[in-house]
């Protein structure tokens, strides 16, 4: 099968920047611009916007089912927005959003030829939605729509939209029913607020709907042998383009997290846009992406791609001064708190939280789920690892944090000695992926991922 992913990730920054490739993979995304010969390149393109303190790799696994039932990858588009600031919290941030939405919305008609889209909103992404669907002229281009996990809806379909609700009563952070007139509702069990955009059942009932009725051939993660990556570096947070910097791919040996080369398999040069990518991944392989700029330098381990991935995202520090950059450093996770004697560490998940009494997470064979860090009304999805209290040993509680409560984030004190250097082991329900205990000052901070 053909991709088009680098196409994607360049046209789903924003739709305020422009579609700018770096050199380095310029040539790859001219070879992929081919119609593809086996994908159908008559479904509808999809939108999807994510939520709070999310990014676009929030849907990564909805976008590689959708791909595993012949849906073509460059017309499956992620809207990346800024939803860090306090303003983000309110309904400022979403009525700024509406107008670069509907830009990104023309842009991926233009892009594909279609008449109209197919649009889902996650959490927060669920109220841009709605937003965006309370004007008939905008409206007017969404033929279905799909409300994950988020706020509750007016009386009837937004914008006279077909809609579905999908829903939890897990969900912890938008928990709201159902029940709303002229909308079905789709209840996912147990699943948590994430799980309401990515888990095979939410992908069944999102594809039906869109399709009117029509099942997918699966609801899998369907295998490739020619693996495609490519994918954006952005601020953690604010999702703004990384400046400048390079990129560079590893292949590492699984067990020891050492790199099989010193020569990267890949390097990419930043464009200003923040896109990199595409790469060709080995099957069964695991790669460490490195990631270097003037604001600090990053290792991002995950486990072996298993299809072509175009929603690889690679965050970096955010500006200094904003609520994302404070709330880090609240958890000594800016190079100004680095240092060379402790390697710095942070667990993501993006397709499900750590809840307590469901998961399990051991990281260097230490229990994180805890009742106080996987507390389910908190639906954790990233942990970082610090010495919280300074006092140069593990207390195994938790630590950091700003004096306000925000979903999705803690800390955990978990000092992991930079020299001798070696492997963490980082486990998640039975899955294992080991990373490097970097010099946190001098190279960088590790972050592991759990799609």
């Amino acid at each position: 099968m053909t991709h088009r992913p680098h196409q994607l990730a360049c046209f789903a920054l924003l739709g305020a920047f422009a579609l700018a490739c770096s050199d380095d993979a310029g040539n790859a995304a001219d070879e992929s611009a081919a119609a593809s010969d086996t994908c159908d390149e008559t479904r509808r393109p999809i939108v999807f916007v994510h939520g709070f303190f999310a990014s676009g790799d929030s849907f990564s696994n909805h976008v590689q089912r959708f791909a595993s039932n012949g849906y073509c990858e460059e017309r499956i588009f992620a809207f990346n927005w800024d939803t860090s600031s306090m303003q983000g919290l309110g309904a400022g941030n979403v009525e700024t959003a509406v107008p670069l939405l509907d830009a990104f919305v023309d842009e991926a008609l233009a892009k594909t030829g279609a008449e109209q889209i197919d649009l889902g909103g996650h959490s927060q992404g669920g109220q841009l939605g709605m937003a965006y669907l309370s004007a008939p002229e905008r409206a007017a281009k969404v033929a279905h729509y799909a409300h994950f996990g988020s706020f509750a809806l007016p009386d009837g379909p937004p914008g006279g939209v077909p809609t579905i609700n999908i829903w939890s009563p897990a969900d912890a952070q938008a928990a709201n029913g159902g029940g709303f007139p002229g909308v079905p509702d789709v209840e996912l069990g147990d699943q948590d607020h994430f799980q309401m955009a990515t888990s095979p059942e939410s992908f069944l009932a999102t594809f039906e709907h869109f399709n009117d009725g029509e099942s997918p051939e699966t609801t899998e993660i369907v295998a490739e042998d020619t693996i495609e990556v490519s994918g954006l570096a952005v601020g953690f947070g604010d999702n703004l383009p990384s400046p400048g910097g390079t990129i560079d791919v590893y292949a590492i040996d699984g067990e020891t997290a050492e790199r099989r080369s010193e020569t990267p398999v890949a390097t990419f040069t930043g464009d200003g846009a923040g896109i990199w990518g595409p790469f060709t991944a080995e099957p069964d392989t695991y790669y460490e992406i490195h990631a270097t700029s003037a604001i600090g330098q990053i290792h991002v381990y995950r486990e072996p791609f298993v299809r072509s991935h175009p929603l690889v995202y690679v965050r970096s520090m955010p500006a200094q001064g904003s609520l994302t950059f404070t709330m880090l450093n609240s958890y000594q996770m800016t190079p100004d708190a680095f240092d060379d004697a402790e390697a710095r560490l942070t667990f993501n998940t993006s397709g499900q939280s750590v809840r307590f009494g469901r998961d399990t997470l051991t990281v260097d064979g230490e229990n994180v789920a805890t009742a106080e860090i996987a507390e389910p009304s908190n639906t954790t999805l990233a942990v970082f690892f610090n010495d919280g209290n300074g006092n140069g040993q593990s207390d195994l509680v938790p630590s950091g944090g700003l004096p306000i409560q925000l979903p999705f984030l803690t800390g955990f004190d978990q000092v992991f000695p930079s020299d001798p250097a070696r492997a963490i082991p980082v486990v998640f329900n039975g899955r294992t992926i080991n990373v490097r205990n970097w010099k946190s000052k001098s190279e960088g901070a590790s972050v592991v991922v759990f799609d």
